[in-house]
């Protein structure tokens, strides 16, 4: 055993699988590796062979091999562009006495989501502002 070398003490690539592992058992769904876990599993080419970070951590050889080069180029990583929908709503004009049930459901890319039900009138405008913030 090398001198300082505590052996109760995680290598890097442990830590980094822990933190995979962690991301993998958490995740609502499927979706892309973030961008932190990419910057740790690069991180440790260098330190261990690409190979190695390939099959410790699971993750695409092909794509870490881009995560690599992208770094060692000094690129920023492509910006994540987030999907947006527009809806247009026609709603019919109607009198309180005229107005029906109504189901909103708002879902922003975080996961955050938003569901009204209810009856009467709706100032569907109002409430996306305040769920989104003076940005709509």
């Amino acid at each position: 055993m090398s001198p300082g070398v505590n052996p109760e003490t995680p290598s890097r690539m442990e830590e980094v699988q822990q933190q995979f592992l962690n991301w993998r058992q958490t995740r609502e769904k499927r979706g892309p590796i973030p961008e932190g876990l990419w910057n740790a599993a690069a991180d440790l080419v260098g330190e261990y062979t690409p190979y190695q970070v390939v099959k410790g951590l699971q993750v695409s050889d092909r794509e870490l091999r881009k995560q690599v080069a992208r770094r060692a180029s000094g690129q920023p990583k492509e910006p994540a562009t987030p999907m947006t929908h527009f809806v247009e709503l026609e709603l019919p004009a109607a009198t309180p006495a005229e107005a029906g049930e109504y189901t909103l459901e708002l879902e922003e890319a975080t996961g955050r989501k938003l569901r009204l039900r209810g009856v009467g009138r709706l100032d569907v405008f109002q409430l996306v502002q305040a769920f989104w913030g003076s940005a709509v």
